[in-house]
């Protein structure tokens, strides 16, 4: 199923007016690879975010100010060995920032920085290029890399050491046209169900992407900061209880809050359902949870939970995270001054998602499905002196 023509136009830059001087806009990409050696599995993202585009234009920029060096030869070789961009003493970040990283116990992402006119883009079709990085809407190519004593030179990175190269072609499969545009925030899921080809090396070992075994998703974010909390679930890999079968055109993805509410799409093998914020259009109720679950014969779990229902539909999930697999991504806001979303993800999630129409005062199950490889986040923002979610990890 090809992508609608309205999300292709969608899938390109929306900073503009005030969100040029305070605002951000991610395209976000999650895929699933095979050790070409010994076929174990992995899980990775690829995000290519901008952030005000127009605060510092010729010149990276950071907001976050990491303390200086606590004696005389560390700042010394501070000043002697920098080898990249010096933060510009600026309150706002200001830069193009590609990521890449590998979810799971050895979880990392991999950061680097570009002045915003350095990026390049199409005209007529999405097409970003910076540095050795193009994002189209078939074709993610680039690299990632940082060593290590740059890596420790330069905390406002918030960036692990090593080497992340891909080049892969991928197709949405399944898209959803309606989205949250509201409040200085919007989010469409363009590839609710993405399928990947292609191969991604992590330092020296590579992955091969393939669309038979392949589990991913795709989206673009914009806004003026990023929803706080943030919460987010994501899957094309369901299964039917009710049947035993794979359901090949099924899928769901979650993201929030906004305007205080989560937003849910999903479809069940072609019956697609939008629950999208909106005061007159659409009604509903949400509830959610993100909290540590009691220990199981898995271990420690995260337990994200979700109740969504209209005058025409429910739907409960329920998804569950080994702490092990759990890894935080830290990133600045476009407010700066030191403000991170710390976010707590995997992309290992597994559970139940339930389906459920409501006929006259009673409920009938659509479908009772197991989702596997679900993306989870959940995070919130701090001023890197307050609790955060890395605290929470370190907790549990």
């Amino acid at each position: 199923m090809a992508v609608s023509k309205q999300n292709n136009r969608n899938n390109k830059y929306k900073l503009r007016g005030r969100l040029k001087k305070q605002g951000f806009n991610r395209w976000r990409y999650i895929c699933t690879g095979q050790d070409s050696e010994t076929g174990e599995e992995a899980h990775f993202f690829i995000e290519l975010c901008i952030i005000n585009p127009a605060q510092s234009p010729n010149n990276i920029s950071f907001g976050y100010q990491p303390e200086l060096p606590d004696n005389e030869q560390n700042i010394q070789e501070l000043l002697t060995n920098a080898t990249l961009s010096t933060p510009v003493a600026k309150s706002q970040p200001s830069y193009v920032c590609v990521r890449a990283g590998i979810c799971g116990t050895q979880g990392k992402q991999i950061n680097n920085f570009y002045p915003i006119n350095e990026l390049s883009s199409g005209k007529d079709t999405f097409s970003m290029k910076v540095g050795p990085c193009l994002f189209t809407d078939t074709q993610l190519e680039g690299k990632v890399s940082l060593s290590g004593p740059d890596t420790e030179l330069h905390p406002e990175f918030f960036s692990d050491s090593g080497t992340i190269a891909w080049k892969i072609k991928y197709e949405r499969e399944i898209d959803f046209t309606s989205y949250y545009n509201g409040k200085g925030l919007a989010w469409i899921p363009t590839g609710a169900k993405t399928t990947f080809t292609g191969s991604l090396r992590v330092n020296n070992k590579q992955y091969i992407l393939s669309s038979i075994k392949n589990s991913g998703y795709s989206d673009i974010a914009w806004g003026a900061s990023y929803p706080e909390p943030f919460f987010h679930l994501s899957s094309s890999s369901l299964s039917s209880v009710i049947t035993g079968r794979k359901l090949t055109n099924s899928c769901f993805a979650i993201q929030g809050l906004y305007n205080n509410k989560l937003c849910l799409y999903a479809d069940f093998e072609n019956q697609k359902l939008s629950f999208v914020p909106h005061p007159l259009l659409h009604r509903y109720e949400a509830t959610w949870e993100c909290n540590e679950s009691p220990e199981s014969k898995d271990g420690k779990r995260l337990h994200w939970s979700v109740s969504v229902n209209d005058k025409h539909y429910i739907i409960d999930i329920d998804i569950y995270c080994k702490t092990t697999e759990l890894f935080v991504q830290t990133c600045e806001t476009p407010k700066g001054n030191n403000t991170l979303l710390k976010n707590l993800c995997s992309a290992s999630g597994y559970g139940e998602i339930r389906f459920y129409k409501k006929v006259k005062k009673t409920v009938e199950m659509i479908e009772h499905a197991h989702a596997t490889n679900v993306f989870c986040a959940y995070g919130t923002t701090d001023n890197d002196d307050t609790p955060s979610t890395e605290d929470e990890l370190e907790a549990l």
